[in-house]
């Protein structure tokens, strides 16, 4: 049993040494502490025959057996102390397995948190994007307006056309105010979110008045771009003939639907 003992040790040596560099795994820890503990015992049983001094069979040892004995007998209570520590070596393993998870799971937490505030940071940053698309659009249509009102209520098909009628002069009415709207055309030039980022609708007569009820509900201006929103789904802006702006969501992006939806409840309103 001896020489079993004695090839039994380099495998646990290499069981332990895999086991602190590797065991990521409660389950392999247990198996691991199992054959530990078998080992031991193995080994332990060996010793206790070993200590009682008799030999396997009977008979009264010479002087080389006395000394081949000995020698076992020292090997054995080095192999006494290989369990201790084979056994202090399963249970800084266990440790060592405990703090990893603790470790694991604080990085769980950190990579959601991370997560969060980056969704927070991105709905701060759609808001403020929101407010200047509302901003920049409004001014737009304010313009358009203005334009259409010095034209009869005509809305200008293209701003190319809003361009070429602000350096034309106006009716006498309308006249004092377009030096101030061309102005404001120059300035918009120069902003980075100006005119280019939304289009004039196809509407023709749009401007909201008592001949022309209906031009409350016409779209005026869309937002060229829909704006991908942090949570999920698209926004669009829109504004109506009456100067009001809207966004809209859609979480396929897809707005077709809702513009005409619009369309039809500008018809059933009258002329």
């Amino acid at each position: 049993m001896l020489r079993i003992a004695l090839r039994i040790l380099p495998a646990l040596a290499v069981l332990v040494a895999g086991v602190v560099v590797g065991l990521r795994q409660r389950r392999e820890l247990g198996q691991y502490q199992s054959k530990v503990r078998a080992a031991g015992d193995r080994i332990a049983a060996t010793i206790v025959e070993a200590d009682s001094g008799a030999p396997a069979s009977g008979r009264e040892p010479d002087e080389a057996e006395w000394v081949r004995l000995r020698q076992d007998r020292e090997e054995l209570l080095r192999l006494r102390s290989e369990i201790v520590d084979l056994r202090r070596a399963a249970a800084e393993a266990a440790k060592a397995l405990a703090a990893g998870e603790n470790v694991e799971s604080l990085r769980t937490q950190a990579a959601e948190a991370q997560r969060e505030a980056r969704l927070i940071r991105a709905r701060m940053q759609a808001e403020d994007q929101a407010r200047g698309v509302d901003q920049a659009m409004s001014t737009s249509a304010g313009l358009v307006i203005a334009v259409a009102n010095a034209r009869g209520g005509q809305i200008p098909p293209s701003w190319e056309q809003v361009g070429e009628w602000l350096t034309t002069p106006w009716d006498a009415k309308s006249e004092p105010m377009r030096p101030i709207w061309l102005e404001m055309w120059k300035s918009m030039q120069e902003q980075k979110l100006n005119h280019h980022a939304f289009e004039i609708l196809p509407t023709g007569r749009v401007v909201a008045d008592a001949a022309n009820p209906a031009g409350v509900r016409t779209l005026l201006l869309r937002e060229r771009t829909p704006r991908e929103r942090p949570d999920g789904g698209w926004v669009r802006g829109y504004v109506f003939g009456d100067g009001q702006y809207e966004e809209v969501t859609a979480m396929d992006g897809r707005f077709e639907s809702w513009e005409q939806s619009v369309l039809t409840e500008r018809r059933n309103a009258g002329p």
